[in-house]
């Protein structure tokens, strides 16, 4: 019995501590709507909440065959038709997902440049730009999202442009668990790609 209300006990206090990580505030989004939102004492944690938030609800398997229309290229940056992006230091290794076509040209061209913009995406405000101007734009912080499970085939990536947080799923067919992220780059194509609302956190 004496075990049993420690073992009780126990899960109380770690109730009790896993839930003193963050708190609830109330937000309004743009159309008006009422939100409650965690505000976390850890930046990692609280990342680690929203990234799997937004995969949860915004995810939805597309196809992007879209040509690159790249006008030139390096290893670390990408000529557009209205745009450049230069892949910083930091995510020099996720460099091929730009350079080969993964992400195309076509589809940032899409958010950031004077074309047509994609069905599903707001304009980016303030970057409304003219036919002959070329904006830079630096791509940092790549990174896989590791906690958030795909299968074999599939893997969940970060990156940002300032201001934006972008996420993008990544198919590669051929893969297993422990193919390298180079290789499993590669052989990839994308098939899920997201600009997050939320600016910073």
């Amino acid at each position: 019995m004496r075990v049993f209300c420690i073992s009780i006990l126990y899960m109380v206090v770690i109730m009790a501590v896993s839930s003193c990580h963050y708190r609830l505030y109330k937000a309004v989004d743009q159309i008006g709507k009422k939100h409650k939102i965690r505000g976390y004492k850890s930046y990692k944690r609280e990342h680690k909440y929203y990234d799997k938030t937004t995969v949860r609800y915004q995810y939805k398997k597309e196809n992007y065959n879209l040509s690159p229309g790249c006008v030139a290229k390096t290893d670390t940056s990408v000529n557009c038709d209205s745009i450049k992006l230069f892949v910083q230091k930091d995510s020099r290794q996720f460099a091929p997902v730009f350079t080969s076509g993964i992400i195309s040209c076509k589809l940032m061209n899409y958010i950031y440049g004077p074309m047509n913009e994609l069905p599903g995406f707001e304009p980016i405000p303030g970057k409304e730009l003219k036919d002959t101007v070329i904006k830079s734009f630096a791509v940092f912080n790549f990174h896989r999202l590791k906690y958030i499970h795909g299968g074999r085939r599939c893997r969940f990536y970060q990156f940002q442009i300032v201001p934006y947080w972008f996420y993008v799923e990544l198919t590669n067919k051929k893969a297993k668990r422990r193919t390298k992220n180079e290789d499993f780059i590669k052989g990839s194509e994308l098939t899920w790609f997201y600009r997050s609302n939320v600016i910073s956190l």
